[in-house]
């Protein structure tokens, strides 16, 4: 049975900021003026939603793929049983002779 759980929390969550800075200078006879503007604003929004869904856990089975010998490693593997074959052989004969 899968049971959904949504809880709400009260956060204040800023989404947007911007930054303006504005300089004007002008003259006005024989005096220059300055003026500078500074202001942010900012832009929330409240309420973050958590959803969680509860489940009991259980073991799961991983299939691992095992790594595979290529055509060039078979065919040595194989070349090496015979040769090995044919010394095993040759000795036997040496023995009994």
């Amino acid at each position: 049975m899968d049971r959904v759980k949504i809880e709400y929390r009260d956060r204040l969550r800023i989404d947007s900021v911007y930054n303006r800075d504005t300089v004007n200078i002008y003259e006005r006879g024989d005096t220059v003026y300055l003026q500078t503007i500074k202001w942010r604003e900012r832009f929330k929004f409240d309420t973050v939603s958590v959803v969680r869904v509860d489940s009991i856990p259980y073991p799961v089975e991983v299939i691992q793929e095992v790594n595979k010998l290529t055509k060039w490693q078979r065919w040595r593997l194989n070349a090496l049983n015979i040769i090995a074959i044919i010394i095993v052989a040759y000795v036997i004969i040496k023995i009994r002779v």
